[in-house]
């Protein structure tokens, strides 16, 4: 994907393994958690790990043309699996749908935004036009991790990159992946809380019967920052999901 930052970390040259993080990518100072070459490194004994974050997202741009950009790196990498969370799910169910993927696993994702989140994204992109940066940081720790902490973002500073965090809320406010999920061939892990402040169970219910070769685990007291939340709980059943 040419001028976006991908493939922060490789290493090995087994199977490629794509992972796409949410939304945090674009925040300051939460990205070097996640992209720190020894976040992932769990599967890096069986894959070649390659990272891909948002951004540099086209101008304007539908979420069709982000998933579009996304696409043009995976068919350079051609991976074995992808791996995605969050608003990265979202983009690597269409994915799935353009690129002959083994396996895919989604994590705290849906078809489509709903009432909730819909006014979650209309909060956070008022909050970068406002240049409110500590409001932005905590409504987003309140819906990802279901805790206030105001101490903790009383210093958080602006994000590195706020306009690339606007287009891409707008690009996942307009998203609908009900038409495609059936054209999804992979064998498929889906992985949700119940409770996911921005996602009820009865969607993660949707994607089930909508994606034919997939099955769900749902995570007691997950939220929707689920993967970060119980990562060393589900590193072991992602890994097992993969390699079988």
């Amino acid at each position: 994907m040419e001028n976006t930052r991908a493939s922060i970390w490789r290493s090995g040259n087994k199977k490629n393994l794509v992972i796409i993080p949410g939304i945090s990518t674009l925040l300051y100072p939460t990205i070097w958690k996640l992209l720190s070459p020894s976040y992932f490194s769990y599967y890096a004994k069986y894959f070649t790990v390659n990272v891909i974050t948002f951004n540099h997202l086209p101008e304007k741009g539908t979420f069709l043309s982000v998933v579009e950009e996304y696409h043009k790196r995976l068919m350079q990498l051609q991976p074995y699996a992808v791996l995605a969370m969050e608003e990265g799910a979202f983009i690597a169910q269409h994915l799935a749908t353009r690129q002959a993927l083994k396996k895919l696993v989604l994590v705290s994702t849906s078809t489509k935004s709903n009432a909730k989140s819909q006014e979650v994204y209309e909060h956070w992109v008022r909050y970068v036009q406002q240049d409110r940066w500590q409001s932005l940081h905590k409504s987003m720790s309140h819906y990802f991790t279901n805790k206030h902490s105001f101490m903790k973002y009383l210093f958080f500073k602006k994000p590195q990159n706020p306009h690339q965090l606007t287009l891409l809320v707008e690009a996942l406010k307009r998203r609908n992946s009900e038409n495609f999920l059936p054209k999804i061939n992979s064998e498929t892990l889906i992985i949700g809380g119940d409770k996911d402040a921005l996602i009820s169970p009865d969607q993660y219910q949707k994607l089930l019967r909508l994606i034919p070769k997939s099955q769900l685990i749902c995570v007691r007291g997950g939220c929707h920052h689920l993967y970060h939340q119980k990562k060393s709980t589900l590193e072991p059943n992602i890994l097992h999901f993969l390699l079988r």
